[in-house]
């Protein structure tokens, strides 16, 4: 099983190190609002969605069950060639953080944010989505329809995207809190996110507010040595994985290190990438 755990482990380091996703999925057109000029391969943006269902609402404290609730639907609509990411807050973790839109993290990917159309501009970039008003709600689903009268989204999120905390148990905390979870307000772009001090009972299936990784225009990512293209893992006769790139064996390095298995040369490591392989894998194995 730890054998297994690891390919499992290793092939999802190759879609990690691919950096953008090169799917088939909604490019923007026009004008690129971050650039002022035409969208060019290699731009990068993100997609979201406000879920068309979320059965087990919010009383699950790990955000790896929310990640999985906008994954699984998300594949079902056709998306699933992306990595998607609730936008949503835990006592654990915060919004900006889960969906890697820190303003305030230079190694967060910042670009453009749309529905899941491609047309409809959400933010400009990440200091944009965090800054108290977006420039559209979330009004979408996961299969690009319309997702009224659902107004209220589970979010437990601040406008800032950090934990809602230190609340009243009546006007909510972030998600898994078992007396009220707050949420935003999907009709409107200034609390779309944070419906100041009202919460609701966690075990209410209010949607959810989901958020892709960074995708590249035309598939091309100017910042990856490979090209964009998946690597190639091979087994050492001392049981190592290996790929054709130097830097992707840093990463796999980090995976062995991280499961205390056997160690390559390694020096530096991406942050939040043990998370990121043990969600993806934890993701899978409830599939």
């Amino acid at each position: 099983m730890k054998k297994q755990k690891l390919l499992m482990l290793a092939a999802v380091i190759l879609a990690v190190l691919a950096g953008p996703a090169m799917a088939d999925l909604p490019e923007p057109s026009g004008t690129n609002p971050q650039t002022g000029v035409g969208w060019a391969d290699g731009d990068l943006y993100r997609l979201a969605f406000v879920t068309s269902s979320n059965p087990g609402g919010a009383t699950d404290p790990n955000i790896l069950h929310y990640n999985d609730v906008v994954q699984t639907l998300a594949n079902a609509a056709g998306l699933g060639d992306a990595t998607w990411y609730c936008i949503g807050s835990t006592a654990d973790i915060d919004a900006r953080d889960n969906t890697s839109t820190n303003p305030e993290d230079p190694d967060d990917p910042n670009c453009p944010i749309f529905l899941v159309d491609g047309s409809t501009l959400v933010a400009i970039d990440n200091p944009d989505l965090w800054d108290g008003e977006i420039a559209h709600i979330i009004d979408q689903s996961e299969t690009g329809g319309a997702e009224y009268p659902h107004l209220w989204a589970f979010t437990g999120t601040y406008l800032d995207g950090t934990k809602v905390q230190g609340q009243a148990p009546t006007t909510g905390g972030p998600l898994g809190t078992a007396s009220q979870v707050s949420q935003g307000n999907g009709s409107l772009t200034t609390t779309w996110i944070w419906r100041i001090n009202t919460g609701d009972p966690p075990a209410l299936t209010h949607p959810l507010y989901a958020m892709s990784e960074a995708l590249a225009v035309g598939g091309i990512d100017p910042t990856n040595p490979e090209g964009g293209k998946l690597l190639t893992l091979t087994l050492t006769p001392d049981n190592r994985f290996e790929t054709p790139s130097p830097e992707a064996n840093l990463w796999l390095s980090y995976l062995y290190m991280a499961k205390g298995e056997p160690l390559m040369a390694a020096e530096h490591l991406e942050k939040g990438l043990t998370e990121r392989l043990d969600a993806e894998f934890n993701r899978r194995q409830r599939a």
